[in-house]
């Protein structure tokens, strides 16, 4: 199969998602601008960040008011599983590849892209492919930004503010299958509940949001990772 074939394949592939991230990217527009961030902001976020979540989680942590280091320690975190799914595709990508694509593919790659790309093409991935998946994406997901920045503004205030549920409810989608099949995934979810709640409503600790979900990460993933090194552990030594 030939390069134009490849990059045919991935737009297809690409197609039903992109169309869910144009919504998404529009209320993350939207919900910026009812957070009063400038348009020029919420455009470049999009451009160099590229990240729903670690979007949607910087606005408010601005509009809260929180530190400037504070927001990059979070979204470094939050994002830091991109640098575990780029290092994975860069193995099954051709090892002739420019630094720059490299550097193009690791930029783009988001969760949806990392799940249809090792799943169909499970030892090498064509980069056309990839460049025709992660390239619609990250067209749509800006595409919705520059829409719902400057294009649509005739919205009810109530229901710009109210779609700031719409990461919420990604992240439940996300999670739900995940809890019925994994028990680990399970354990993560309540641990990292209890120690948000636990730093966010006691009234001897005054900590701002974006320590909170700091914080409550590495906790978690800390005693998660040491737990099941344990386990691991003591299954090989029976």
């Amino acid at each position: 199969m030939d390069k134009k074939k490849h990059f045919k394949e991935g737009l297809k592939d690409a197609l039903p998602i992109a169309l869910g991230y144009i919504p998404i990217s529009i209320t993350f527009a939207l919900l910026a601008k009812s957070y009063q961030i400038p348009n020029l902001i919420i455009v470049l976020m999009s451009l160099l960040v590229f990240a729903g979540s670690s979007q949607f989680i910087g606005i408010k942590l601005i509009s809260l008011g929180v530190t400037f280091p504070e927001i990059i320690l979070t979204t470094f975190i939050v994002n830091f599983r991109n640098s575990l799914m780029s290092s994975a595709m860069a193995q099954k990508i051709d090892s002739n590849e420019t630094p720059l694509k490299r550097a193009l593919i690791a930029y783009t790659v988001t969760d949806e892209t990392f799940a249809i790309a090792s799943s169909k093409m499970k030892y090498h991935i064509p980069t056309a492919y990839i460049a025709g998946l992660q390239g619609l994406l990250f067209f749509a997901f800006n595409l919705g930004t520059i829409l719902g920045t400057f294009i649509i503004n005739d919205i009810s205030p109530r229901i710009t503010q109210s779609m700031g549920i719409t990461i919420y409810a990604m992240f439940i989608s996300i999670l739900i299958p995940n809890l019925k099949k994994s028990n680990k995934v399970l354990r993560i979810v309540i641990s990292s509940a209890l120690i948000s709640s636990l730093l966010t409503f006691q009234p001897w600790i005054n900590m701002s949001m974006g320590w909170v979900i700091i914080i409550a990460t590495v906790i978690t993933a800390t005693t998660m990772a040491y737990l099941d090194m344990k386990i691991e552990r003591e299954m090989n030594n029976e």
